[in-house]
Parts: C-alpha cells; sequence; structure tokens
C-alpha cells in the first residue's frame, strides 16, 4: 500500500501558524493536500497534525486529518505516529501487512511540488524491494520478521541558486552517486537545493524512530541528521530540474500568493 503523509504542526520559528494562512482563499494546508491528492500511485493520503484547526481545514477540503497530541521533534516522527495512530484505528491501511507500507512524507510547506516526485519515489522503492526481496532467519526475527534486507529511503534534490547558496531557509544536500552525504543549512561544496519530501519503506521508519536525536540534527534543526552516520540509512537521491517554492518565510508566502493570482488567470 502506497501512503502520503503531510506532517503538519502550527507552529513554525520563521512563519507562525503559516498552514492555516489563506490570502489565496484557501489555507495553505489545503494546497499542499490538494497536491499530493494529485498523485497516481498513492493509495491514501491525510495529515498527521497536533492541531485542531488544521484537522478542521482538511477535513472541510474533504481529506482526513489525525490528531496527534504526543511531544513531536520532526516531521519523520509524526509519520511513525500516523502509522501507528492508524494501525489501532478501522483504517485504509487495514490489514495490509506491515512490510507491504511504502510511505512518502510531504512536507506541509511544499504546496508547488508535483505528485509526479511522490510517484518517482513510490516507483522507485517498489522496484527496490523487488530486487532485495525479504528476508529471513535472524534478521528478520529481530524486526519482527519485517521487510526488506536493507531500510530504504529517497528524498529530492534540485539546482541551487547562487542566490540561496548562503541563504539559512533553504537547506542543502551533498550526494555522491546519488546517495545523500551530508545535509546543511550552511553552505557546501557542490551542494544542492534539498527538497521537503521524503520516500522510505517501513522497516526505515522503524529504525529512524528508535535512532536518538543527536548533537547536529539539534544544531542544525534538520531531521535527516538522525540517521547521517549510518550508511544503511543514507537517502536515495532523486533529481528534479527545479525547486519549488518552499513556504519558510512570509517573503515566501507572497511569492506563493502572487503565484496563485497568475494561475487564476492563465
Amino acid at each position: 500500500m502506497n501512503i502520503i503523509i503531510i506532517p503538519a504542526r502550527l507552529e513554525s520559528t520563521r512563519l507562525p501558524g503559516k498552514l492555516l494562512l489563506d490570502k489565496t482563499g484557501k489555507p495553505l494546508i489545503q494546497h499542499t493536500y490538494e497536491a499530493a491528492c494529485k498523485s497516481r500511485l498513492a493509495d491514501y493520503v491525510c495529515v498527521v497534525t497536533d492541531d485542531n484547526d488544521i484537522s478542521l481545514a482538511v477535513a472541510k477540503a474533504g481529506g482526513e486529518g489525525w490528531i496527534d497530541g504526543t511531544a513531536i521533534d520532526n516531521g519523520t516522527m509524526r509519520c511513525w505516529h500516523g502509522i501507528e495512530i492508524m494501525k489501532g484505528e478501522l483504517h485504509p491501511i487495514g490489514d495490509t501487512p506491515l512490510r507491504e507500507l511504502v510511505i512518502v512524507n510531504w512536507q506541509a510547506d511544499e504546496p508547488c511540488l508535483s505528485a509526479s516526485v511522490a510517484d518517482a519515489f513510490f516507483w522507485h522503492l517498489r522496484q527496490a524491494k523487488q530486487q532485495v526481496g525479504y528476508v529471513g532467519g535472524d534478521r528478520a526475527n529481530a524486526f519482527g520478521g519485517l521487510v526488506f534486507a536493507t531500510p530504504l529511503a529517497i528524498t529530492a534534490s534540485a539546482p541551487l541558486a547562487n542566490e540561496d547558496k548562503g541563504n539559512e531557509n533553504v537547506v542543502k544536500v551533498v550526494s555522491n552517486d546519488f546517495r545523500s552525504v551530508h545535509f546543511s543549512r550552511a553552505a557546501m561544496q557542490s551542494a544542492e537545493h534539498h527538497i521537503g519530501i521524503y520516500g522510505f519503506n517501513y522497516e526505515w521508519l522503524m529504525r529512524y524512530s528508535q535512532a536518538p536525536p543527536n548533537a547536529i540534527e539539534a544544531a542544525e534543526r534538520l531531521e535527516q541528521l538522525r540517521v547521517v552516520g549510518e550508511s544503511e540509512m543514507q537517502f536515495t537521491v532523486f533529481p528534479i530540474p527545479e525547486a519549488p517554492i518552499s513556504i519558510n518565510t512570509a517573503e515566501d508566502y507572497e511569492k506563493f500568493v502572487d503565484l496563485m493570482k497568475v494561475e487564476a488567470t492563465t
């Protein structure tokens, strides 16, 4: 089963309450939800949030906003808690074996991202699963009989604009042979613009949930760095031609509003 989860928290350091901004006539979270729903390969799209107003906005748009009241430090952990909630409910994941779940974590402030990226992630992870296959013996027992011979994860990057090289609001990624080496908000040689979307199988997400936070993750405020030293947990980096508008600041949001005005007249 292919699932898109949009982890959404109300508070934001750089633009508080941004997911409920509605100068376009819709709250920002609705734009992101509707973009994700254009996926052709997703079986289910939902939002997992800490806020009732965000959940209500998603419901008004015809979607499901799951409330997770636990203290969560990042979007990947919110995806983990979301899956745990869904497992305990009468829910579309139903009796789907956990080893069959492929999850895309679509960041809530990425309303302009194409659903084709999520579809590429689903395709890649399904193909990788077929090539790797399942495991047995001690390793299977250690992970409760779960999934792959190696955890699998993927993210995306685009060419980094010159004006963004020193912009701490723009996350950068350095990769080698399409494998992630490092993520940072600081300028890095040979870096690309990291895009706020991830895909992973259930084993990768489970192992991430068990990894303790570390100092470099806290310093950079980047969840990807929690597993930076574990080779099996690194990301395949999928290149896309151009970075979409990501809403990190009030200036970003105004650019997005202007883009929506243009699209409304064309």
